[in-house]
């Protein structure tokens, strides 16, 4: 088009529509439009528990349903796992109100980790809450870091009296 030219009415109005068809029968198109694929196998992970919480461990294929969209699905692939890797976070109140049973609560921990964890298999982060969330201990399966690490969780209160006593006796030390 040349500069200065000017339009009619009609072909203003008019030149939008090429592309109002366009976009029409594309989004009739795009209406019409499915993914599908051939899946062989799907993996599903179940744990089964009684009411009172207790893990049922000797269940059977056979004691399984399984259905998509309403229709029974065959179950080809069974098997019972129970070696799979845990990832924990263990997440720690060391709210005010919790001063005083602390130690029980760290304790617990200790031995909470000690039943669970699995040398280089499992892993856990320790975080703990109380003014503010902090993560104590990124994703590790070091058993070491974790227990340095749960024997530093502490009360903001206990916190600030170790870092006042510290000062105290540094500055003692110097005299």
């Amino acid at each position: 088009m040349k500069a200065g030219r000017t339009f009619s009415r009609r072909e203003i109005l008019f030149a939008p529509a090429p592309l109002f068809l366009l976009h029409s029968s594309l989004d009739a198109q795009s209406d019409d439009a499915t993914f599908s694929t051939d899946v062989k196998v799907v993996n599903v992970l179940a744990t089964v528990r009684m009411k009172n919480g207790e893990i049922i461990r000797n269940l059977s294929k056979d004691e399984f349903s399984l259905s998509e969209n309403g229709r029974p699905q065959t179950i080809r692939y069974f098997s019972r796992e129970s070696d799979l890797a845990l990832t924990i976070g263990l997440m720690v109140d060391t709210s005010l109100s919790q001063e005083r049973v602390l130690d029980a609560e760290r304790a617990a921990s200790f031995h909470f980790l000690d039943q669970i964890l699995r040398d280089n298999v499992d892993q856990t982060f320790i975080m703990q809450f109380d003014f503010a969330i902090q993560l104590r201990e990124r994703l590790t399966s070091s058993r070491r870091k974790l227990e340095e690490t749960l024997a530093l969780v502490d009360t903001p209160a206990a916190k600030n009296w170790r870092c006042r006593g510290a000062g105290e006796r540094s500055s003692t030390t110097r005299s």
